[in-house]
């Protein structure tokens, strides 16, 4: 997630692809260890909304 972050300035248009990456890898992780850290899905819950609103923000910019 902390290369989405900064990705963000230097890949505008991309940098969704690796914060993507990172919540599937992180929710993965949740997985395996369910019991123990299940409120971690809700922070990727969180993230992913980041990750959608400024995408957005990107797109409106780039038409």
């Amino acid at each position: 997630m902390l290369g989405a972050a900064i990705a963000l300035p230097a890949w505008p248009r991309g940098f969704w692809i690796l914060g993507a990456v990172a919540i599937v890898a992180s929710q993965a992780v949740i997985f395996s260890s369910w019991r123990d850290a299940r409120f971690g899905t809700a922070a990727n819950a969180l993230v992913l909304l980041g990750v959608i609103e400024v995408s957005r923000g990107q797109a409106h910019r780039s038409s």
